[in-house]
């Protein structure tokens, strides 16, 4: 699909590999649980998901976007919640489609933030 920007495509994949690699926290992580696995695997396991967005603080550091600057990311969650829930006559539900899953899905949470008590962040 042309013209889509993808932020949190890194979660969206028709194929995961599941490469071994180091994160940046420092654990060793396969990225192989992306987005729509985690979807199914919910629907599967019959719980309900909570989609967690970054709050724009930086765990490792005192370091945080500022309000001004957090307009990409607040679209971004909006493109990925579009992708979870969007009809396929909208972009990013076209998107989901095209990867094999034309129904939505349900996402009645999402958590602002995660683990962004660290390093002072909070205050």
């Amino acid at each position: 699909m042309t013209g889509v920007s993808l932020v949190f495509g890194s979660t969206v994949s028709v194929r995961i590999t599941g490469t071994l690699a180091k994160c940046g926290v420092g654990y060793w992580n396969t990225d192989g649980l992306g987005l729509a696995e985690y979807m199914n695997w919910c629907v599967d396991l019959n719980v309900e998901p909570i989609l967690a967005v970054w709050a724009g603080m930086y765990l490792d550091t005192n370091r945080f976007i500022s309000q001004a600057d957090l307009g990409p990311y607040v679209q971004d969650t909006l493109n990925e919640l579009e992708y979870i829930m969007g009809d396929t006559s909208t972009t990013y539900g076209a998107l989901r489609a095209s990867h094999g899953y034309p129904e939505p899905w349900t996402v009645n949470y999402v958590e602002i933030g995660n683990e962004d008590n660290g390093y002072g962040a909070w205050e």
